[in-house]
């Protein structure tokens, strides 16, 4: 976490250098956002998932004007519950995930008016899980992938300098290998402003 925060720091300070450079059209965003989880679990399984809110916490940068590279941090705190169904009846688990996102992908504005901006992003997504707990207690290592693959698109707006987003993004590679493999859907919406 002290990496994390330290990178966050470094961005920002950079922030000046870039905005001196009026000619290059790079900006950088900090964003704080709440996420709904979801497993993906085999309708077949005695499992069923349960939703619950997380949130998270990074910065992106973005490169150039109308169609823009962006790449980013980001650290999400992922929650969510599983519910188990056997012959002793049903059992509710909390399934608390930390993991570092690193997006890479492009965005294009749609629509551009002075200081209104609509555009519309896709992104491939490197996870690096750092830890997950389940029922109160840390899960073993190799019940879960710590890294894995997702696909996210997203639309958003920038109203002067602030940004408001809002993604889907879909795991490729199983968060959770037990009696079930489960992989992740997440919906978030994050705030942000524009350096």
């Amino acid at each position: 976490m002290k990496i994390f925060t330290l990178n966050i720091i470094c961005l920002l300070l950079m922030t000046g250098t870039v905005s001196a450079q009026k000619n290059r059209p790079i900006d950088i965003s900090p964003k704080l956002g709440v996420n709904f989880n979801d497993f993906i679990i085999d309708e077949s399984s005695s499992v069923i998932s349960l939703a619950r809110m997380g949130w998270n916490l990074g910065a992106d940068i973005n490169y150039g004007y109308r169609l823009q590279a962006k790449g980013g941090v980001h650290f999400y705190r992922l929650g969510t519950g599983i519910e188990r169904n056997d012959a002793n009846g049903s059992t509710t688990e909390r399934v608390i995930t930390s993991q570092f996102k690193f997006p890479l992908g492009a965005s294009y504005k749609v629509w551009n008016v002075d200081y209104f901006n609509l555009w519309v992003q896709s992104q491939l997504v490197v996870n690096l899980t750092t830890r997950m707990i389940q029922t109160e207690a840390e899960t073993q290592n190799e019940i879960y992938p710590r890294s894995g693959f997702s696909g996210r698109v997203g639309v958003g707006m920038d109203i002067s300098r602030i940004i408001i987003e809002f993604n889907y993004e879909r795991s490729f590679t199983n968060m959770i290998k037990q009696s079930f493999d489960a992989q992740s859907k997440i919906i978030n919406l994050s705030l942000g402003f524009k350096f």
